[in-house]
């Protein structure tokens, strides 16, 4: 038997209305993108199209365009912390502080010592930060990618409050929302009326 959801949606609240649960949420981001995933069920979405929905206009649905339903900008790749003649030249850097301290230290110039050894940690450091684990330069996240993370954590966070009054329904939406780059709803045996209120 199927089961039926219904969505209330107002200017800064939305009602669910499920099985004999009935309650009231508040209209965030996060519920704002879920509801235009329930509405388009089946269709692919950028993440970068629900994160540009700011707000729901009672007389005026906001649809998501054909346009949007395709990645503008790959978020797997993101811009280097370095190129690689920087890194050369910090490691020819610390060659050469390499030997100055050890010429420091040999005339006991104390001073002139530390602030060598000062210089080396600042470089050894930001060596340490740039390179990864598995010695390759790591990446900042694209434009893309913290848009993807902010749309999936705002959907997380919506459904995070659907279970603290109500866990089956919060189950059925973690399981049919596929989240990442591109999301989409895949309703099952759940059938959604949407109505938009003033």
């Amino acid at each position: 038997m199927r089961s039926v959801l219904e969505l209330n949606v107002g200017r800064k609240e939305v009602r669910f209305v499920y099985g004999d649960k009935d309650f009231i949420l508040r209209k965030s981001r996060g519920m704002i993108y879920m509801i235009e995933l329930l509405c388009h069920a089946w269709h692919q979405i950028d993440a970068g199209a629900l994160a540009r929905l700011t707000k729901y206009d009672g007389h005026c649905i906001i649809e998501i365009s054909d346009a949007n339903l395709s990645l503008t900008e790959d978020p797997e790749h993101g811009i280097p912390y370095c190129d690689k003649r920087t890194i050369h030249e910090i490691k020819m850097r610390l060659v050469a502080l390499t030997e100055e301290y050890a010429e420091a230290c040999v005339w006991n110039d104390l001073a002139r010592a530390e602030d060598i050894r000062t210089e080396m940690d600042q470089l050894e450091r930001y060596l340490s930060e740039t390179f990864s684990p598995k010695r390759q330069i790591r990446m900042m996240p694209s434009a893309a990618r913290r848009v993807q993370a902010a749309v999936n954590k705002a959907l997380v966070r919506v459904i995070g409050q659907i279970a603290e009054t109500d866990g089956d329904l919060a189950a059925h939406l973690r399981s049919s929302l596929h989240l990442g780059s591109r999301l989409v709803y895949t309703p099952g045996d759940l059938d959604i009326l949407i109505r938009y209120c003033d």
